[in-house]
């Protein structure tokens, strides 16, 4: 038999766990089963196996991570002794605690899982935070793991105006996803995943009402939002516009869309209506039209957070119309890119003219003489705009000027 090759468990563990931070934004919570070190009886099993294997592989991620000791209630309830050491679980914690500082890891909280208000659980936190050691309690869930038709719930299925069952939970659930939840789709899809087998019956939110009915509507919702998904068809047109013109355009725009039989056509002037309707609109249709004026030689700001907003939140998979307006703008940047381009050179012939006097006449010249040929469709663009354009000018369509 192959012994087990303890530096290719090492390195191939230490690879997966960094690709799985980086896939979930440098978070991740890792569960790891078993003693993280004096594990002597995998090593007894498992011949090549080191009984410091996993804490070995842990070292390498030690600047970037925090280790959570977990002990349940019951366990300390019952004075549980671990028999290779014969001390009881709960002194354990502490002895871990100190063996983990020692190799440099953080650890600064305990977990008390199964918890159900037993007092030794209890006096044993009290004893924790003496020692200046944070302690969470993680309750019993009722019926667990036998009845997994209720699911709990922290923010997933929560909605703005949590308690408000009268008006529609779509509406605000959907702002609240977009603006709390938005940018974890994967990590939703896969727990959608693995409760698509359960029977779910009732989901209980901390941040939303009590779902007891049409529970599929709720999670086909979700499934929609965290899959990145237009759930209606529709255009949504956000503009900016500082004189009028750009609002006209919309407006036509948008008086266009209907006539054209388009199902649903939301217009938002982002410097004055709800920023946050703005993006909930944006993910719930297929299509966006975006449409500003150029400020102080960029995007206008209310555009540009509007854009940050969408982008912070992963907004994907949708057809995306862009209208610009800044004729005087385009023709500055017509200019300096035809300018620029003369003026360099102008300045290599000057270099070449003077070059008689250089250590490497030749070379320069050279260079002089090759320079400019970078800049030919620059050349080419000033024939265009200067010579041929308005050739054709008085037969192209007159465009408004928008300020």
């Amino acid at each position: 038999m192959t012994p087990f090759n303890n530096e290719k468990y090492i390195r191939i563990q230490s690879e997966h766990i960094k690709e799985r931070i980086a896939q979930f934004g440098n978070k991740l919570y890792l569960e790891l089963g078993g003693k993280l070190f004096d594990d002597y009886h995998a090593s007894r099993v498992l011949p090549g196996f080191q009984p410091d294997s996993k804490l070995t592989m842990l070292t390498q991620l030690r600047d970037t991570m925090e280790i959570v000791i977990v002990i349940s209630a019951a366990d300390i309830e019952k004075n549980k002794v671990r028999q290779d050491l014969g001390i009881t679980y709960d002194v354990d914690v502490l002895r871990l605690r100190e063996e983990f500082m020692n190799q440099g890891f953080l650890v600064n909280s305990v977990v008390i899982t199964h918890y159900s208000g037993q007092a030794s659980a209890q006096n044993y936190s009290q004893r924790l935070e003496r020692l200046g050691i944070k302690t969470y309690f993680h309750y019993t869930i009722e019926g667990y793991p036998h009845n997994v038709a209720l699911i709990d719930s922290a923010d997933g299925f929560g909605k703005f105006g949590a308690l408000d069952v009268v008006e529609d939970w779509a509406d605000e659930a959907r702002r609240y996803y977009i603006g709390i939840v938005g940018k974890y789709g994967a990590q939703v899809q896969s727990l959608l995943k693995k409760a698509a087998g359960l029977d779910i019956r009732t989901i209980c939110s901390l941040h939303g009402p009590v779902l007891t009915e049409n529970l599929g509507y709720y999670i086909n919702l979700y499934d929609t939002w965290s899959s990145y998904r237009h759930e209606s068809e529709g255009v949504v047109i956000c503009y900016t516009s500082v004189y009028g013109n750009t609002k006209k355009a919309v407006l036509a725009l948008a008086e266009k869309l209907k006539e054209k039989g388009c199902p649903k056509v939301v217009v938002t002037d982002l410097a004055r209506d709800d920023m946050a309707e703005a993006v909930e609109d944006a993910f719930r249709y297929g299509k966006l039209v975006l449409a500003t004026t150029t400020y102080n030689g960029d995007v206008f700001p209310f555009m540009k957070e509007f854009i940050h907003h969408l982008t912070e939140r992963g907004y994907r998979n949708r057809t995306i119309g862009l209208m610009e307006n800044g004729s005087f703008t385009l023709q500055i940047a017509r200019v300096i890119a035809v300018f620029i381009p003369c003026i360099i050179t102008g300045l290599c012939l000057l270099l070449m003219f003077c070059s008689r006097r250089m250590t490497y006449p030749w070379l320069i010249s050279i260079f002089s003489l090759v320079l400019p040929l970078f800049f030919l469709p620059s050349l080419a663009a000033l024939i265009g705009s200067v010579l041929i354009e308005p050739m054709f000018k008085p037969y192209m369509p007159v465009e408004e000027d928008a300020a």
